[in-house]
């Protein structure tokens, strides 16, 4: 791992203690071009795994981490990414695998970071 995706992920690992309380993760990223692809394991409460197992309650985790994904990345805190890049967000995709608490983020950034 270079040295810029461990700090990359060193800024998520925060940004997750401050608006989440320290869930412990495992991130893994990857940076393309104009990209940085965010794999995020773990980052579900045992209260969320609880409501997941019916259907209608894995519905819900599912919109909810959903949206507070990209409500975390929408706020003041997308600019230690961006401090740390040298590169604006210009977008932000997000999806979450409830089964496998697994969740992916594309950050993709106004000019190339690699």
């Amino acid at each position: 791992m270079s040295k810029m995706m461990k700090e990359f992920n060193d800024v998520i690992y925060k940004i997750h203690v401050e608006m989440l309380g320290g869930e412990s993760k495992k991130f893994q990223t990857v940076f393309i071009e104009n990209m940085a692809i965010l794999k995020s394991y773990g980052g579900l409460t045992p209260a969320e795994k609880f409501m997941a197992k019916t259907p209608r309650g894995a519905e819900m985790v599912y919109w909810a981490k959903k949206k507070v994904n990209q409500e975390m990345y929408s706020t003041s805190m997308r600019k230690g990414i961006e401090q740390l890049l040298g590169a604006k967000v210009i977008h932000l995709f997000s999806d979450i695998n409830i089964a496998g608490d697994l969740a992916i983020l594309v950050f993709v950034f106004d000019k190339n970071i690699v």
